[in-house]
Formats: C-alpha cells, sequence, structure tokens
C-alpha cells in the first residue's frame, strides 16, 4: 500500500539519516574570524548544527511536507465522515533543537545536560504512537482505509509536482543514494584515530560495554540501564527527549561523552572530514545538484500553498 510506505518514511529518522532540506546557517569556521561557505554557496559551516555542503540538496521540508498533508487530509477526510488526527509535530522553532534540518542527531554538552541520550524530534512517544494507531486503523477499517486513499489520490492528482517528486525519477534516487554516499567523514584515517583518543578519555566512567567509535554511544549494556531498550517493535528514532525521564547518571555520562568528543579533537576532525567530502561532491555535480534542488524548491512552494489554503 503506497500511502503506508510514505507514512513509514516520513515518521522514521534515524541517526545520521536524511530526512528533511538544507538550510543557509549563521555560523562561522573554528578561527571565528572568516564564514566558511560551501562550493554552491548555500550552506555555511555550522558544526553545532552540523550542517554539510550537501543539505539542500537532500529532500523537500519532510516537516513542512507532512504539515501540509495533514491540513489537506484533514480537509478531505471530514467530507468523508472521518476525523483526521495528523502526525505530531515539534512546535514552531523547536524542529532543529535536538535534529538538525536534514535529519541527523544533535549531540552537544548542552544537549546531553539536558536529555542525555534521550534525543527524537518531537517529545514523547507521538510520533511512535500515531505511526501504530494510524497503521492500526488502516488495517481493521475500510472504511477509513478507502477515504484516506481517495483523499491521497486526489492530492496527488490536484498537485502534480507533488506526485512527480513521490515518484522519483532514476535520476533523483540515484542522487540521493549518491549523496549519503558523499558524507564519509566517519571513515577518514585521523577520525579513527582520534577515536581512540575519545575511548581512552572515557574510561575512566567505568563502563563495560564503551564502544570504538563516538557515534555508537549508548552502547547495548548502557542503552538498557538508561531506558533505551523499549522493544523490538520501537525504533530507536521513535525516544525522544523527555528531562522528567532521564537519570542524573544518563546525563553524567552522556556530558563527559559530549566533553571527551570535544577535547579529544574527534568531533571537530569528523566534521572537517564530512564537510570536505561533501563539498567535494557538490563541487563535482553542482549540474545534476542544481535541476533536483529546483524539483525542491517547487514541492515545498506547493505545500506552503497547501496549508495556507487548508488550515
Amino acid at each position: 500500500m503506497k500511502y503506508l510506505r510514505i507514512i513509514a518514511a516520513l515518521i522514521l529518522v534515524c541517526g545520521l539519516a536524511s530526512c528533511g532540506s538544507g538550510e543557509k546557517a549563521s555560523s562561522t569556521a573554528p578561527n571565528d574570524k572568516v564564514a566558511k561557505v560551501s562550493a554552491d554557496g548555500l550552506t555555511r559551516y555550522d558544526m553545532s548544527k552540523w550542517r554539510l555542503p550537501t543539505d539542500p540538496y537532500r529532500e523537500a521540508d519532510t516537516i513542512l511536507i507532512s504539515r501540509a498533508r495533514t491540513a489537506y487530509f484533514r480537509y478531505c477526510m471530514k467530507s468523508k465522515g472521518y476525523t483526521y488526527q495528523g502526525r505530531p509535530e515539534p512546535p514552531e522553532g523547536q524542529a532543529e533543537r535536538y535534529v538538525n534540518s536534514a535529519g541527523r542527531r544533535l549531540f552537544d554538552e548542552k544537549i546531553a545536560s539536558e536529555v542525555g541520550y534521550h534525543v527524537g524530534i518531537v517529545p514523547g512517544w507521538n510520533v511512535y504512537q500515531y505511526s501504530h494507531d494510524t497503521i492500526e486503523k488502516y488495517k481493521t477499517d475500510p472504511g477509513y482505509r478507502d477515504a484516506k486513499n481517495s483523499c491521497f489520490n486526489k492530492l496527488m492528482d490536484q498537485y502534480p509536482v507533488l506526485k512527480s517528486y513521490e515518484e522519483k525519477s532514476e535520476t533523483g534516487n540515484a542522487l540521493l543514494a549518491s549523496i549519503g554516499g558523499a558524507e564519509q567523514g566517519i571513515d577518514d584515517p585521523k577520525v579513527k584515530k582520534l577515536a581512540a583518543t575519545w575511548k581512552q578519555c572515557m574510561k575512566p566512567l567505568g563502563l563495560s560495554d564503551l564502544p570504538d567509535n563516538p557515534m555508537l554511544m549508548p552502547g547495548p549494556q548502557l542503552s538498557q540501564k538508561i531506558g533505551l531498550n523499549p522493544g523490538a517493535d520501537a525504533p530507536q528514532s521513535a525516544i525522544a527527549a523527555s528531562p522528567g525521564t532521564v537519570s542524573e547518571y544518563e546525563r553524567k555520562i552522556a556530558v563527559a561523552d559530549a566533553k571527551c568528543r570535544i577535547s579529544s579533537g574527534w568531533q571537530q576532525a569528523y566534521y572537517d572530514a564530512d564537510w570536505n567530502s561533501a563539498d567535494a561532491y557538490v563541487k563535482k555535480n553542482q549540474k545534476e545538484l542544481s535541476a533536483w534542488l529546483g524539483q525542491i524548491k517547487q514541492v515545498e512552494a506547493t505545500c506552503r500553498e497547501i496549508v495556507k489554503k487548508y488550515s
């Protein structure tokens, strides 16, 4: 069922996976003197938000797409006698608090002190619960399913640019795959070497399952201890920040982790390697990327139009 596939793709955000649009940032390079900008001039160097030159070319703003669909489905489903709840979204201005616009999980000392490792795109289990409830209703209520399918088809017919985007061409899919492959800072020899320095910094904490790579924190045993192992059916990305459920022990470990990533030089090296590989890719593939960006902008403009018309 096509609609279920699209819902699932929208809901699940994972770690450093793609799921957003690239935005300009207002930050400077480490020397704090000259702002470093990508080869195409669209992205500013900003480690705090982990901006990469490939961000603008990933995908259209998924939160904006979701809001547009929610607005349209509420209008359309109401005419068919159904109430459409819509996917829970972060409050305005809060979408990038813990996850950046390209879907990468952010992690620094401030975030660690607030939520430890409990990081997600919206507070609580709302997204996961919404996904589960919606899919169950879709499977068990034929009338609801038919109404939703009808509304989805109407939306696609009414706005062909959305249909074209959902049915990405082979070129579009190939670009998305190659963009992900361009961000390979984690494999840089210097980054791997500094990961060992990070691990040495973390040893005084006495963790029995300390991984070799900071990106694998928390390890399996620590995850279980701090409640990040709710069950096989619950995606890690659906576990979101709720300060009341984060223990002081978790905060202590997470803050130490964030500090060690910086003091070891690992985080800076990783970001620089990611930035450089992504920038080289953008420079090499500018023609194809520019055409894809044009389609992304069309989709986002259409979604704003839908939100304005049906909200």
